[in-house]
């Protein structure tokens, strides 16, 4: 296809786009509007993967060494953690910490002295973060092979619920986009047959007189592909506007811990605008087939 066929389909897809005002405003809202609920349902996606990810790495897990081991004996078990594939962070908890936590919680010291004497029955205890929650069940299994280790916990229960949180999310957020992005498509088809119902005759005489369905379509894919680029660009900067908003917004929110991320939110625009052309594209063509069939 040449460069003056094109400018002619585009410069026809402006004149329809002006003869047919309420009708391209109406579409481009529509696609407007169907694209930003695109775009937020991407956006909780992405955020919520991120929060549940966040929530799930922090998972931690407890190394105990035998209480018989001295400081020295649990910085040598301390040297071997270090060492496993995984390992983010060690917190190491000496055994005089461990019991001054429990004598703080029982609310003073006075009746554990008399029962424990000049004894400490608390472990040396290494509190073990990973790179990933993935990885704490292969870093458990390889603590427990030290030697002085008697015993390792976490709540594995809990972070395979996480992990399992987080791929339900990513998953039912794929299918919800696809959907959604159907729901897209529908809509804008359905725009576009109102507009090419008040020229059905003029689109049989061209096809009668011997004109290519090529020639035909072009004008009317090139006015689907602008008003689909129009709605994707108008739901993109109200999109981005609200993300920024309630970026800042959860920014002062302790717990959500979220922060505007620039590449996040432009990829996303960037398959919106995509979107928004492909969108029109599909619903002009759907549109089309049934006035082509003559």
């Amino acid at each position: 296809m040449n460069l003056k066929k094109i400018g002619y389909f585009i410069k026809q897809a402006f004149k329809n786009m002006a003869r047919n005002k309420v009708m391209s405003f109406s579409t481009i809202l529509t696609v407007a509007i169907s694209l930003l609920i695109v775009g937020a349902f991407l956006v909780f996606i992405v955020n919520a993967g991120i929060f549940i990810q966040a929530q799930s790495d922090k998972t931690q897990l407890s190394v105990f060494v035998d209480t018989a081991y001295t400081s020295d004996q649990a910085k040598q078990v301390e040297n071997k953690l270090n060492q496993i594939e995984g390992v983010d962070t060690i917190i190491y908890k000496s055994k005089d910490e461990a019991l001054k936590e429990i004598i703080e919680k029982q609310g003073g010291e006075s009746g554990l002295e008399a029962i424990l004497g000049d004894e400490n029955p608390m472990p040396h205890t290494f509190i073990i973060t990973g790179t990933s929650n993935l990885e704490l069940e292969g870093i458990s299994v390889e603590a427990q092979e030290i030697e002085g280790v008697y015993k390792v916990d976490y709540a594995k229960d809990l972070a395979d619920r996480l992990t399992n949180i987080v791929n339900a999310v990513r998953i039912g957020g794929i299918i919800a986009v696809g959907i959604l992005f159907l729901i897209a498509v529908f809509l804008i088809s359905t725009t576009i047959k109102l507009a090419l119902y008040a020229k059905r005759k003029e689109i049989q005489v061209m096809k009668y007189v011997g004109s290519s369905n090529s020639f035909i379509q072009g004008p009317f894919l090139a006015s689907g592909m602008l008003l689909g680029l129009l709605g994707a660009v108008l739901s993109s900067i109200i999109l981005f506007i609200g993300y920024k908003f309630l970026m800042d917004w959860a920014g002062n929110v302790a717990f959500l811990n979220l922060t505007f991320q620039a590449t996040q939110i432009v990829s996303i625009i960037v398959g919106l605008l995509i979107s928004g052309a492909l969108v029109g594209i599909i619903g002009s063509y759907l549109s089309l087939r049934k006035y082509l069939e003559v």
